[in-house]
């Protein structure tokens, strides 16, 4: 009872060296037991050792660690404890007064002390019951608190892409889920991004260092967006935006600076500094079913622009080659 008390306390196991205490209980046992012709005659001394065990084991037990308080087990068993700890302690006294002169109040009082203390033990055991079946409750809520909490980091997971912290694409099905089963009245725009020179960047620099420039655009588009706006990276270094209350005109005039913010970005580890090109296109829709259709038309959009930068950026390149920049001195 003593070691089981302490391990409820501190939720330790009860080691090997502690059964060593049962040889000098079998002792004592032998030594009460059989020696003696009438055990009544040394059933206070019996009767003393049990109360010590009762009340050792009462100051022993305390609230569980877990939930900091007393519950209903607990207080069963302080309860059983200690009226146990007080009958024997009791019987120590009624048992050494029984050669004197109260012949007739151990006549009439001890014929039921069997009763009380089937009463009191089975009290006792009954409060060890609640306590480990409360114990086993607790377990299970701890455990249901870290599977909440595990499914939860599951979810943010599958929600939120972690290198940009945009919405993921499971994300956005969600949402679109969501705003279907609530037939919600919308009237927004969508707008589809790509950057224009990510592989070269990738192929000179590594993929770190494109992965920060994924990074560096999402952090752009977002200082453009209002908070009421949804950014979702849909794959690779393609975004997509749900403008709130927006018309495709006002979103373009939104983002036209988004390739300013990007020009001569600070990227990684790099001394030098890199201009980043990103395509866009919007397409507005006025209602939840039209979302996924404005997407492709914002998406053909974004082709658009991009072949348009691409012819742009060659012929930079061809003015380059055959109208070179002719110094003033030379002139």
């Amino acid at each position: 009872m003593i070691a089981g008390c302490r391990n409820y306390v501190s939720n330790k196991e009860i080691t090997v060296r502690s059964w060593f205490w049962l040889i000098p209980g079998f002792l004592t046992a032998a030594v009460l037991s059989f020696p003696i012709a009438d055990f009544n005659d040394v059933f206070n001394f019996h009767s003393f050792i049990l109360a010590a065990f009762f009340t050792i084991a009462f100051f022993t037990l305390k609230p569980s660690r877990e939930t900091n308080q007393a519950n209903s087990g607990y207080r069963v068993m302080k309860v059983a404890l200690a009226l146990l700890a007080l009958v024997f302690f009791h019987y120590t006294i009624i048992f050494s007064l029984r050669h004197t002169s109260y012949p007739t109040l151990l006549g009439s009082y001890l014929p039921y002390n069997s009763i009380i203390d089937l009463v009191l033990e089975i009290l006792l055991g009954f409060g060890i019951v609640i306590l480990l079946l409360e114990r086993v409750h607790q377990d299970v809520e701890e455990t249901n608190h870290k599977l909440r909490e595990a499914h939860d980091r599951l979810e943010k997971l599958a929600h939120v892409d972690p290198l940009t912290a945009a919405f993921s694409r499971h994300a956005f099905y969600s949402f679109l889920q969501k705003h279907i089963l609530e037939n919600d009245a919308v009237s927004d725009c969508v707008g589809v991004f790509d950057i224009d020179n990510l592989k070269p960047i990738n192929d000179n620099f590594g993929h770190a260092v494109g992965d920060f420039a994924i990074s560096s655009v999402a952090h752009a588009i977002r200082s453009l967006v209002r908070a009421d706006d949804l950014i979702f990276r849909w794959g690779g270094d393609e975004f997509f935006v749900v403008m709130v209350g927006f018309d495709e005109k006002q979103a373009v005039e939104r983002m036209s600076e988004l390739n300013s913010l990007l020009k001569d970005t600070k990227l990684h580890s790099l001394t030098e500094r890199i201009s980043i090109k990103v395509s866009f296109g919007f397409a507005d829709f006025d209602n939840i079913y039209e979302l996924e259709k404005a997407i492709e038309i914002a998406d053909a959009e974004m082709y658009k622009a991009k072949q348009r930068n691409k012819y742009l950026a060659e012929t930079n390149e061809m003015n380059k080659i055959y109208f070179p920049v002719v110094s003033e001195s030379v002139i």
